[in-house]
């Protein structure tokens, strides 16, 4: 069965919103606003929901070696104004860990929805500029106040600014924006399938919101990493 986000996640994102705005206005720094949301969160990761992630294959990946390092699978697409905003606590957690971890990005979008659709299809046009692309997108998207509704999503001219922005093949760049590779839509329908929200972090099999606080993902991240060393003798 596929699932998209919908309403339900619309409505996530706004509730979320609306509690940093009002955690704003009642004087908490934004700075502090996810050490706030840490309050009252879950201690325990009994109840995690788990799924069985097929093979990655050509899926974008950075961070540590790919045969040795932890993979963390973010389910994601570049129009989630949920995506953008999970960004940089992502970041700095990931980082923090070094080369033990490893990024796996699972595009999410939905195909039905044309600008989503166009996203989509310039992050397969870019191939190994995705990155780039994805830095780009995102951050153009966020706003750190909590105050502005995300941007609308990239025109074409725009993406293909960015495309060459970033030193991608603009031959094969607006080859695909034009025809598509056929790849990307196999990879989109593969990962829709296992019906994980956007956004989300699959970590060792256990399906975690993109929202929650870093010390709940840090404790996922360690159990993980604790699972894969061998015992001491």
């Amino acid at each position: 069965m596929i699932v998209d986000g919908g309403p339900d996640l619309e409505q996530l994102v706004a509730d979320e919103l609306a509690e940093a705005r009002r955690r704003l206005d009642s004087g908490v720094p934004a700075a502090r606003l996810y050490e706030e949301f840490e309050r009252g969160a879950r201690e325990h990761g009994e109840d995690w929901r788990r799924v069985a992630l097929p093979d990655p294959g050509s899926r974008p990946s950075r961070g540590g070696p790919p045969r040795t390092a932890l993979p963390v699978h973010e389910f994601c697409d570049l129009g989630n104004f949920g995506c953008a905003l999970i960004e940089p606590v992502l970041h700095t957690v990931l980082d923090s860990y070094g080369d033990e971890l490893r990024l796996v990005w699972w595009d999410v979008s939905d195909l039905q929805q044309r600008e989503v659709a166009r996203l989509a299809r310039a992050a397969a046009g870019v191939g190994p500029r995705f990155w780039e692309l994805h830095d780009l997108v995102l951050a153009n998207q966020r706003r750190d106040d909590f105050t502005r509704p995300p941007p609308e999503i990239p025109s074409p001219a725009v993406l293909r600014r960015y495309a060459r922005q970033i030193g991608a093949d603009l031959g094969v760049f607006d080859y695909v924006m034009a025809t598509g590779s056929g790849a990307e839509v196999e990879q989109l329908k593969q990962a829709r399938a296992l019906g994980v929200k956007p956004p989300s972090l699959v970590i060792d099999g256990e399906v975690h919101s993109g929202f929650e606080p870093p010390r709940l993902l840090r404790a996922a991240i360690d159990r993980a990493l604790a699972r894969r060393s061998p015992p001491a003798r």
